[in-house]
């Protein structure tokens, strides 16, 4: 299968789906084949593994997705609280200057 039919059929671009096999090797446990003229070939297969893949990981997307989002929201509340630290030193310097 070509990179563009696979992409299409999974909704994302051709240039995304090298993206990641470029980064980890595989496209979500999905390898190709390198052709000699450079061409990725997809398994006819390709699909039904992603599908089987999305279905095992599930569980682990979404608890990823909770740690990631506690994970900014703790740099936020961080964040504020510099903020605010910042600011009551500037007010005690300029407090003190006066």
């Amino acid at each position: 299968m070509k990179t563009k039919k696979l992409s299409d059929a999974i909704g994302i671009t051709a240039d995304a789906l090298r993206h990641r096999l470029c980064l980890t090797g595989s496209y979500f446990g999905v390898v190709p084949t390198r052709l000699p003229n450079g061409w990725l070939d997809w398994p006819d297969d390709s699909l039904e593994q992603l599908k089987e893949t999305r279905t095992k990981g599930s569980d682990q997307v979404t608890s990823l997705v909770t740690e990631a989002t506690r994970n900014a929201q703790e740099r936020s509340r961080l964040g504020v609280e510099a903020r605010r630290k910042k600011a009551a030193q500037r007010a005690a310097l300029s407090g003190a200057q006066s």
